[in-house]
């Protein structure tokens, strides 16, 4: 699969945010994305600026031309909190372009739940001893 990231921003923290989509991109479509079908899919994440908003960005997925979906991001946020709505979002997008469970939790049929505490984690919807990791290390931790 190919991953494209764009970012049309001229805002002070562009760099972070390129970094955690990268991050956040690798947790939900590393090698635990065993879709077959999708392997030479284009999968497109579009950011740029809300010219309505300041410090908001918009992102946008897009799967070839047929799908778009987008949401916001208020960047004026601590890290924690901007690395945790971009993680949602781009997972809330993966799951419904793709439909498939992403991340996995290990042992489990679900996908991981995104939580805001001193850091942005995966963990297990469930039972957060059962499973949780940074975002941005998921496939390291579980592979």
């Amino acid at each position: 699969m190919e991953i494209l990231i764009t970012c049309n921003s001229s805002h002070p923290r562009r760099e972070f945010v390129l970094q955690s989509c990268s991050g956040v991109l690798s947790d939900l479509l590393g090698s635990q994305f065993d879709e077959p079908a999708t392997v030479d899919t284009k999968f497109v994440v579009l950011i740029d600026d809300d010219p309505k908003i300041p410090n908001w960005m918009r992102v946008h997925g897009m799967r070839e031309t047929l799908w778009k979906h987008g949401f916001g991001v208020d960047v004026a946020g601590g890290d924690v909190s901007v690395v945790a709505t971009l993680a949602s979002g781009l997972q809330d997008i993966v799951i419904e372009m793709f439909r498939t469970t992403v991340p996995r939790c290990p042992g489990h049929p679900h996908p991981l739940a995104v939580v805001a505490r001193d850091t942005a984690e995966w963990q297990c919807p469930q039972d957060a001893r059962h499973f949780r990791c940074p975002v941005g290390a998921y496939p390291q931790q579980t592979g």
